[in-house]
């Protein structure tokens, strides 16, 4: 899953079904950029409406990690993400679900 939750209507219910339908054993990838406060203060340009959803690391650690044992696991600072002046981050996961 690479920018998807941003562009779904509930991405929690989105990644919830993302880890359920990978099987034991079997590898998930999730590449995400990332909004915080700061972030979710500054005003939504008029051409962003693709991206309705805002998600930060700490939800999906939450979600991800106690069902994967980690094979990479990190947050790009937002100056190495790929839209630094609306995310402060980007996220980086791999991770084989657990039995």
């Amino acid at each position: 899953m690479i920018n998807v939750l941003d562009h779904v209507r509930d991405a929690l219910a989105c990644l919830r079904e993302a880890i359920r339908v990978t099987r034991p054993d079997g590898y998930f990838l999730l590449g995400q950029d990332l909004t915080g406060v700061e972030d979710y203060q500054r005003e939504i340009p008029l051409d962003d409406i693709g991206h309705p959803i805002r998600i930060d690391h700490f939800t999906l650690d939450e979600l991800l990690l106690p069902q994967f044992e980690i094979v990479m696991h990190k947050v790009l600072p937002r100056e190495q993400g790929r839209n630094p002046a609306c995310h402060y981050g980007t996220y980086i996961f791999v991770g084989k679900r657990l039995t």
